[in-house]
């Protein structure tokens, strides 16, 4: 997991190098979970999973929750958030991408595909801010408001799928 952090280290400081963020290793024992990142409002811990399995993505959840648990005082001001970091895709990937991100119990949930441009996958991250100069072919995914914009569903409606 050492290299998953110093790549991942790598790369949040070249991205976020005008910003203010800390970046420092999750205390030991807590596994998968392998790096945390502090950024304003935001903290965010980085799990590497062997498998893209519910299962593994499930421990790294009650890990991080646990660190919460025990930091709540000093935490108690974050918004909570999780990155799963996998690099051997199931054939239920995106199945089980879909049911990571959208589960709304305790923190927000982000999937990175190690196989893929890891700068790229990390600028897609909402806590990430997007600079002008690299807007050329990063694009994050659309909002739910918006998605459903698009698609014709009134306001009214809309606000029963919540």
């Amino acid at each position: 997991m050492g290299n998953y952090y110093l790549e991942i280290s790598r790369v949040l400081k070249e991205v976020l190098r005008d910003r203010r963020f800390s970046i420092e290793p999750s205390p030991q024992g807590n596994e998968p979970l392998f790096l945390l990142l502090t950024l304003h409002t935001n903290l965010i811990g980085f799990a590497f999973l062997n498998n893209a399995s519910e299962h593994d993505a499930s421990m790294a959840l009650e890990k991080i929750r646990d660190l919460y648990a025990i930091n709540a005082k000093n935490w108690a001001g974050y918004d909570m958030g999780l990155v799963l970091c996998i690099k051997q895709a199931g054939d239920d990937w995106d199945e089980l991408c879909n049911r990571i991100e959208m589960d709304p119990y305790f923190c927000r949930k982000f999937v990175v595909d190690l196989t893929k441009d890891l700068k790229s996958e990390l600028g897609q991250l909402p806590f990430i801010p997007i600079k002008p100069e690299s807007l050329v072919g990063l694009k994050r995914p659309i909002s739910a408001q918006t998605f459903l914009q698009k698609h014709d569903v009134t306001s009214n409606l809309a606000e029963y799928l919540r």
